[in-house]
């Protein structure tokens, strides 16, 4: 509602420097919103402090788990993604750029989109939201609900406007009235799985270390394969297996959801460092 709110004022003042579309401001606005309402949310519930959102110290260095988590990420996705190259769902991209200026784009986007994302994502799901919860309802149930709530955010698509569409007050609350619509869509339950693994295994590392750092870590690291992933390989119409794969991007689907499945119980049993329940 804020971000529908703010998106006309926020299109108006900027429109005659950029040319951002108007999805994409209510988009970013959208994140920047839910960021500061839970902040605003834990501050006058009295649960706002470094340990409950997140950014506690750590027992090892910050930069450490950053890089550590940005390698577990990418390893995670360079699994999935040998995988369903041998499975044949993706293939090497017939038209490959490998120039060093492409590969350098590539990957300078690639790490900043990873980190940008792992750290918004990762303050509002494992820091403030996951934290706050934990300590009114308990550690399984605030599991649970983060895990759900940041599978199912990403399903919120607001739409395009049309070309030459008019910008009035209530634009934004126009193309809010659309942004739901793929809940109802039965063929996207592979994806909202595979996410809500992807956020159970974050849950479990943010509990174990006590912090969020290499939360951020493993999620940039995912990103930015994802990225890489995008440029290097192209999918495969006549693979075989195809519906291991979700309908979105062709790489999130119930392959993905098994492979976090298995990771997630491995870490919940190996991790090393690992807390009591409920001290963190």
């Amino acid at each position: 509602m804020l971000s529908a709110l703010a998106a006309v004022p926020v299109y108006l003042l900027i429109q005659d420097i950029t040319d951002v579309p108007f999805k994409k401001i209510i988009t970013h606005l959208c994140s920047l919103s839910g960021l500061v309402v839970i902040f605003l949310y834990l501050k006058y519930s009295g649960c706002l402090n470094r340990r409950v959102s997140g950014f506690a110290a750590g027992k090892t260095p910050l930069s450490r788990d950053i890089i550590t988590g940005f390698l577990a990420g990418f390893g995670i996705m360079l699994v999935l993604e040998f995988v369903l190259l041998g499975l044949t769902i993706h293939q090497p991209e017939p038209y490959l750029d490998v120039s060093l200026p492409t590969l350098t784009i590539v990957f300078i986007k690639g790490i900043l989109a990873g980190l940008a994302v792992g750290l918004i994502e990762e303050t509002i799901f494992r820091g403030a939201l996951l934290g706050g919860l934990k300590t009114m309802t308990g550690t399984l149930s605030a599991v649970i609900a983060t895990s759900v709530v940041y599978s199912g955010v990403h399903f919120i698509k607001f739409p395009a406007l049309a070309p030459g569409t008019e910008i009035h007050w209530y634009t934004g609350f126009s193309v809010l009235s659309g942004a739901f619509t793929r809940f109802s869509n039965p063929a996207f339950i592979d994806m909202f799985l595979a996410l809500t693994a992807f956020g159970f295994l974050l849950a479990l590392v943010r509990l174990n270390k006590g912090n969020i750092y290499q939360c951020i870590g493993i999620h940039a690291g995912v990103v930015f394969s994802m990225k890489l992933i995008s440029h290097l390989t192209d999918f495969n119409p006549d693979g075989s297996y195809l519906f291991l794969v979700n309908d979105i991007d062709r790489l999130l689907g119930f392959l993905a959801f098994i492979l976090l499945v298995i990771l997630t119980i491995g870490y919940h049993f190996l991790a090393p460092g690992k807390t009591p329940p409920g001290s963190t």
